[in-house]
């Protein structure tokens, strides 16, 4: 009790405090020392939480992480000596957005209201309006549509969202001396939301779009015919202004593998750099399965940075051994998150979604993670830092691909800065110069 303010104290004793020459004392209960000592509401309680995979390469990658968190976040509460454990409950909605919604409800039905899941934003969507009825809270490490950029919802994104992406990925062409885009894209809420903002920003650079945008199917398997299209708008984009000012956009998710092991066939889109947002950056699909096609292409991916700190130093070596895999900054993203789960559920002493989202903002902008400074927008979204534009290189062995960071995208001033001695390493040169 020492230290702490009078007022405080008898308020916490269930004691009534009224203003006046000092104090006048109404006491409402008997309420012992020990008693009030001992109110700890997560004394001895178990924190059970669900971690939901968007596909089986998050499972691959988020396990392992998971078991990294739960090891740290039990060291932390061990430290606060009263008892409290966290369990992450860990699944997979296998790309459906209907599973994912299934998920939630059966985390739901446990009694479970803080969930880490929507990794794609159309699972965010898809399961938005169930959490905010039933009062749970969603924290997103990936989802990065605008059409969710919702300001007192239940919905939290550890990355920003792809409002600053259009811009980045319309003057990251043009400073690689792109002239002509051909456009891949998800058909789905966060591939068109990108491709409308993107279309105006690229006619203000006065720059053409290939031919329309080539919208594919999420579940497509097979993308000949899409192929085909690009094939032709290559030729034609090709025939005016030359390979090296002709690039394409892929928007997807890890899809891209196949669409990757399938392009070498179409000699004309081959031949031309591709560019990308974050479904691109760090694809375990792409890396292991089509690793030819992305090293061939770069895909030149905008994806939020994570600053080189002690903190990311140490779990990158901790989590790279144990995953086989490399990390990078969604992973980052989503340890970060659990710090914020944990961290805000001890400082309110409530496991209940209803009690921690009033302080995930002001909880956040005090917390400088693994993946950096975590501050969030009014609308629960992460602040926009730098974006590192990543391109895919041969790992030591050369049988699979890693990712190197080629650049920056600054958005605060809409300029690239380019790693000139790496692109030289690895063979690339920017039109023109």
């Amino acid at each position: 009790m020492k230290g702490m303010n009078l007022a405080i104290v008898l308020a916490i004793a269930g004691l009534v405090v009224g203003a006046g020459v000092g104090y006048y004392l109404m006491p409402t209960k008997t309420v012992t020392t020990t008693q009030i000592v001992n109110q700890v509401p997560l004394k001895n309680a178990v924190i059970q939480l669900g971690f939901i995979s968007p596909d089986d390469p998050g499972i691959e990658s988020g396990k392992p992480l998971h078991t990294l968190m739960t090891a740290d976040e039990n060291a932390y509460l061990a430290k606060l000596g009263y008892g409290a454990t966290v369990k992450w409950l860990v699944d997979n909605c296998v790309e459906s957005d209907n599973v994912h919604l299934e998920k939630v409800q059966s985390f739901r039905s446990l009694g479970i209201t803080v969930v880490e899941g929507g990794g794609w934003s159309s699972q965010a969507g898809g399961s938005l309006s169930y959490m905010n009825e039933n009062h749970m809270l969603l924290w997103s490490w990936s989802s990065t549509s605008p059409t969710y950029a919702i300001a007192n919802d239940c919905l939290f994104r550890m990355c920003p969202n792809d409002f600053v992406l259009a811009p980045g990925l319309a003057t990251t062409m043009d400073a690689w001396g792109i002239k002509s885009c051909i456009i891949i894209v998800r058909a789905d809420s966060w591939g068109d939301g990108i491709v409308n903002l993107f279309k105006p920003v690229w006619a203000g650079l006065g720059h053409e779009l290939a031919g329309d945008a080539i919208r594919y199917d999420p579940a497509a398997k097979e993308f000949t015919n899409y192929l085909q299209i690009a094939e032709t708008q290559a030729e034609g984009a090709i025939a005016k202004y030359g390979k090296e000012h002709v690039g394409a956009i892929i928007l997807s998710f890890s899809e891209a593998a196949i669409l990757g092991s399938q392009a070498g066939d179409y000699p004309s889109y081959y031949s031309i750099k591709t560019f990308g947002g974050d479904g691109t950056a760090y694809n375990t699909r792409m890396m292991a399965n089509s690793p030819q096609n992305s090293v061939d292409q770069v895909y030149f991916s905008l994806q939020a940075s994570a600053p080189s700190t002690p903190k990311w130093d140490a779990l990158k070596a901790r989590y790279e051994p144990l995953s086989k895999l490399q990390m990078g900054p969604y992973d980052a993203f989503q340890y970060d998150i659990g710090d914020v789960i944990i961290g805000s559920m001890t400082q309110v002493q409530s496991q209940n979604a209803v009690d921690i989202i009033p302080v995930q903002i002001s909880y956040c902008a005090n917390m400088f993670g693994v993946g950096g400074w975590c501050r969030l927008q009014d609308t629960g979204d992460r602040a926009p830092p730098m974006l590192s534009i990543l391109g895919y290189v041969w790992n030591a062995d050369h049988n699979a691909a890693v990712e190197v960071i080629y650049g920056y995208y600054d958005g605060s001033s809409n300029s690239v800065a380019w790693n000139m001695p790496l692109l030289t390493a690895h063979g690339l040169t920017i039109p023109g110069q």
